[in-house]
């Protein structure tokens, strides 16, 4: 059976065994490395984690994450597929777009927790709830007539 080789280079720390597990269920065939320590270290200047991640972007087909290696399409050169985890992608040089890899990002993954909140926030103020909490907070008992409710906060 042959394998897609994943690596992940997340900006900040690694995505964790819950993520990592959530991605290898997808397929038996994937094989997947959490190469962010490794990117971290390669971008302070550490010239050890840089041929580490070399040998790892050798043999990569995917890689997931939010800021990508320099020169990733030469390092690279099994490269089929960038995934960023952001809504936008900003390219740091034409290298990735006259690349024949595939760049997707995740725009419109934010649009159902945005709207949620925003109902949330207008249903808030429209059911004055700051001023509840703050009558509740003072222990402050009294009858608010709200829209033609009476409330009893």
């Amino acid at each position: 059976m042959e394998s897609v080789n994943v690596i992940i280079t997340t900006a900040i720390a690694p995505i964790g065994d819950q993520c990592e597990r959530q991605i290898t269920s997808v397929s038996p065939k994937i094989t997947l490395r959490d190469a962010t320590d490794l990117a971290l270290a390669e971008h302070r200047g550490d010239l050890a984690s840089k041929e580490q991640l070399d040998t790892l972007l050798t043999e990569a087909e995917i890689i997931y994450g939010f800021r990508f290696p320099k020169n990733i399409i030469a390092r690279a050169p099994k490269l089929k597929w960038i995934q960023t985890m952001g809504a936008g992608v900003d390219f740091p040089n034409d290298e990735l777009l006259r690349s024949p890899a595939v760049m997707t990002n995740m725009s419109g993954i934010h649009a159902t927790p945005i709207g949620e909140f925003v109902l949330h926030v207008m249903l808030m103020f429209v059911k004055q709830a700051p001023l509840c909490t703050r009558l509740k907070q003072g222990k402050r008992w009294r009858r608010l007539i709200l829209q033609g409710y009476a409330l009893r906060p």
